[in-house]
Parts: C-alpha cells; structure tokens; sequence
C-alpha cells in the first residue's frame, strides 16, 4: 500500500520544512497520520535510500531537444502560474477532462 520512494520523500520533506526535528519524529508523526506503523515506516525509509530498486531514475534524450525561438516561446512562459499547496487551477468549461488539467473539488 506505501511505495518505499514515497516514505522516504514524505520524511525527508517533514525533516527539511523543520516540522519534526528529526527523521525518528518523522517516523512516529507518519504513523501517528495513519499511513504505517512505525516499523513499516522505519523499514520502507531505509530500505528506500538503499535499495537500488527504489532509486530514482532520470533519463535525457538528447535527440528529442528542439530549440524554440523566444518569440514562440514567450506566450507560453507568460501563462505560467506557480500554485501553493490547497489552491484550485481555474479553467474554462472548454477544456479538455484530463491531460494534466487538474479538476476542480
């Protein structure tokens, strides 16, 4: 039901924001929340950042980047909009469900 990649990026957000001051509170508050025991959560941290199964992978293909002239591009970074956490993306009954458009609750 928990991906070790996950435990290990949710105690190693909590460590970093400073909202526990230690990966060991880390591992309690995450079973305090419900998600593991903290057993589970201990062993899926570790077993995460040893695990070569559980690295995560980054590919880049070269062959597959294209060079846009800034004046294509500017329309598009213009649109750009940095959304903080429990805020709504606004959008137009016109588009599509899906396709990285979050919807609206």
């Amino acid at each position: 039901m928990v991906n070790p990649l996950v435990i290990r990026a949710l105690v190693d957000c909590l460590v970093e924001r400073q909202e526990v001051p230690n990966r060991e509170q880390a591992f309690h508050y995450l079973a305090d929340k419900g998600l593991a025991s903290y057993y589970t959560v201990r062993s899926f941290y570790y077993r995460g950042r040893q695990d070569s199964r559980f690295q995560p992978v980054y590919f880049e293909f070269p062959e597959r980047s294209v060079r846009v002239p800034a004046s294509i591009a500017e329309p598009f970074l213009a649109r750009v909009r940095m959304l903080e956490a429990g805020s709504l993306w606004p959008r137009s009954p016109q588009a599509p469900v899906g396709n990285g458009v979050a919807k609206k609750s």
